[in-house]
């Protein structure tokens, strides 16, 4: 579905207008862009890639005197093979684009792909007051082919296709190309100018999310949600019998795992949480109580020190019922800055998850019905590419990979919490809890409660 060409609903801002010009190209290749003055430069970068045309397949960096403003990945290979002393790498992520552009005529070099070599040459041409929008304004030649051996390789190539017919160089390029026929002066204008929309789409979510835990607001009635009777259960233990002795190899004992497990019915929430053999778990065997007390650890309402754990002033502080509901404000806010999600299911890969959280909630906030797990991934693998790169799996495809750890990250803290509701996509499937990549998902009505700043920003 092609994105909504109404800005009027942006914010108002400072806006830049850039000119792209790629450096010796056989043929004028130009974009000209409109962004906001302070984008980062690595969202930049991903508006670069899409108003070129670009695949984003290989290492970038821009550049300016001595600097040079890459990603942290790239900063990191650098350093390791050794790079010139009196040149200085800075993460692209902490730099906005006005930093490096102030005035009207300032410029910036932006290279891609190391061994290729193309050469953009970044011009700020105008500066203006309008909504924060991220538009394609206008283009001109077509963005060359990844890998085709840079500006000189290109240049050959488009020689070979100006031939007469059936020679063999245009020949063994329409064989690489997969067409036979390379037309440089069509900008692919659709291809190009959906995907700079895209990146608008991306970076007012972005914008979304980083105000969604700001203006989160403590919900009405949280007493129904599985996470707080489980932290008011420790809590109220702890309250009455004082610090308490972990054990051995520091996990709670397990006459607190009971009061937290029959605080609430963990097995209608969690499958692993059954009592088995009338015997209940040990923490570190129910993930609804293991991640109940790390959450009660990151908000500050219980401590641990010396093989003990006990209750804080805040902790005590929350007990009452008028303090339920900002509980479980903290407490979800914990969950999404404090707790490291790629501890849930044992492995340390895509900890991007937790990131593209709050993109997530944004998106189903403003969409009223339920969507397949399988489109939200997709969704995911759009907002967030450097994804892909992160998974160096040999038995899982990218989009295997992040379905696995969404399943098991972003469906244990939404059901925690419940933030999300799901439904089941088959009559089959009704009866299991597992959820499948085709069963439904969508914002819950306390999510909406918590999130309401952000759901009357869609109204507005």
């Amino acid at each position: 579905m092609r994105p909504s060409l109404n800005f009027t609903h942006a914010p108002m801002a400072e806006l830049y207008h850039i000119t792209i010009a790629l450096v010796d190209a056989p043929r004028p290749i130009i974009r000209k862009i409109q962004v906001p003055a302070t984008v980062l430069l690595s969202d930049f970068h991903r508006i670069v890639q899409a108003a070129m045309g670009w695949q984003d397949m290989h290492l970038h960096e821009f550049a300016l005197a001595n600097k040079r403003y890459t990603s942290k990945q790239t900063i990191q290979n650098t350093l390791e093979w050794g790079s010139p002393e009196d040149i200085e790498l800075i993460d692209e992520s902490t730099v906005a684009l006005n930093q490096l552009l102030r005035k009207t005529g300032d410029e910036i070099a932006y290279l891609y792909d190391f061994g290729d070599d193309w050469e953009h040459k970044i011009t700020l041409t105008e500066r203006s007051l309008s909504h924060e929008i991220i538009v394609l304004t206008h283009a001109e030649g077509r963005c060359p082919p990844e890998d085709v051996g840079g500006v000189w390789g290109y240049k050959t190539m488009l020689e070979a296709f100006a031939k007469p017919k059936n020679n063999a160089e245009a020949e063994e390029y329409k064989l690489w190309l997969g067409t036979k026929h390379w037309d440089a002066d069509d900008v692919q204008w659709s291809d190009i100018f959906d995907r700079v929309l895209l990146e608008h789409a991306t970076y007012q979510t972005r914008l979304r999310s980083a105000s969604l835990i700001k203006t989160m607001q403590a919900p009405r009635d949280a007493m129904h949600t599985p996470i707080v009777p489980m932290v008011l259960a420790l809590l109220n233990y702890l309250q009455t019998s004082g610090p308490t002795k972990l054990t051995a190899k520091g996990w709670l004992p397990k006459n607190i795992v009971q009061a937290m497990f029959d605080a609430y019915d963990n097995s209608a929430f969690w499958e692993e949480a059954y009592i088995f053999d009338n015997k209940v778990p040990r923490e570190e065997e129910n993930m609804p109580v293991l991640l109940s007390r790390k959450l009660a650890q990151h908000a500050g309402f219980v401590k641990v020190s010396k093989g003990k754990i006990e209750l804080t002033a805040k902790g005590n502080k929350h007990l009452p019922i008028a303090a339920h509901s900002d509980l479980y404000k903290l407490l979800l806010k914990a969950a999404i800055t404090k707790l490291l999600w790629h501890q849930l299911d044992g492995h340390a890969k895509l900890p991007q998850i937790q990131q593209t959280f709050p993109d997530m909630l944004v998106w189903l906030i403003g969409n009223n019905d339920y969507v397949p797990i399988s489109a939200l991934i997709e969704l995911i693998l759009l907002w967030h590419p450097e994804i892909y790169q992160e998974v160096q799996d040999n038995y899982f495809e990218p989009e295997e990979a992040l379905l696995y750890a969404w399943l098991h990250r972003v469906e244990t803290i939404a059901r925690l919490f419940n933030l999300l509701n799901f439904k089941s996509s088959t009559r089959s499937n009704a009866k299991t809890r597992k959820l499948q990549e085709h069963d439904l998902v969508a914002i819950s009505q306390l999510a909406r409660e918590v999130f309401k700043p952000t759901c009357e920003s869609f109204k507005s």
